[in-house]
């Protein structure tokens, strides 16, 4: 059975209905959607990624936890998405600062910037719920992503009665038990989007069997709809990878 939602859903709903400095308490990440440069590729990426842990240890900068998604079925031209996770907006606030200070920062800035050209932005990162039979570790994961916006007249508040509708209906079904949901809000951002969910598998055939085992289910097709007529998503695939863990 899903160990239920991490927080809440009275509590979540408060915090989506705060103040920016209250949303910006809990975890954040923030993001990087890139396209190589200079006939750039991944092997230079990783190479850049090695460069980076270097650089920041004899700088005495702490790295923090990173991952990366390659796209496997999107509607958009990036070649990857980045990912940094700090605890609060504070403390990526204190390493930003220590980051662009430092020489060997300066330094493994100017390699990023010799292969890719990237948007950023700084999202909350909540969990919805977690898995109980799925741990992804240092494993390739599959992630199912939807970038939303909401409709005229729509609320956060409305959205939040959905997601409890549609945890209720994933953890009688059992359906997601090899897979973990989480929500993002941005802080930051000029994509235009206001809400982004994403779903972490093991491999393709967890994610084609939650999927399908959704689609079978009686109630599916009611919370479907309410979720319809509350946002307009754009759906992808990526394949995902822890690439730094913080130490």
């Amino acid at each position: 059975m899903l160990r239920k939602i991490l927080i809440n859903l009275s509590l979540f709903s408060a915090l989506l209905l705060c103040s920016f400095g209250a949303q910006a308490q809990g975890m954040v990440r923030e993001f990087f959607a890139c396209n190589f440069t200079n006939d750039a590729n991944m092997d230079d990426l990783m190479e850049a990624r090695d460069y980076m842990l270097e650089h920041l240890e004899m700088g005495g900068i702490d790295p923090v936890t990173a991952f990366l998604w390659t796209p496997l079925k999107t509607n958009n031209e990036v070649d990857f998405l980045w990912f940094n996770q700090h605890e609060s907006l504070n403390a990526f606030g204190a390493g930003q600062d220590d980051y662009l200070t430092n020489v060997h920062g300066q330094m493994v800035q100017n390699r990023f910037d010799g292969i890719v050209e990237c948007v950023s932005g700084i999202v909350t990162h909540q969990p919805l719920y977690t898995g109980g039979e799925f741990n992804p570790g240092d494993q390739s994961v599959i992630v199912n992503s939807s970038a939303c916006q909401l409709k005229e007249g729509k609320s956060m508040a409305q959205v939040t009665d959905v997601i409890g509708s549609f945890t209720d209906m994933i953890d009688d079904l059992g359906s997601h038990d090899k897979s973990n949901g989480f929500m993002q809000t941005p802080l930051i951002s000029s994509s235009g989007m206001d809400v982004y969910f994403f779903t972490v598998f093991g491999n393709l055939a967890d994610w084609s069997a939650a999927e399908s085992a959704m689609g079978a289910a009686p109630q599916a097709q009611a919370i479907g709809a309410a979720f319809n007529d509350l946002v307009s998503c754009n759906t992808s695939l990526w394949q995902g990878q822890g690439i730094v863990q913080a130490p």
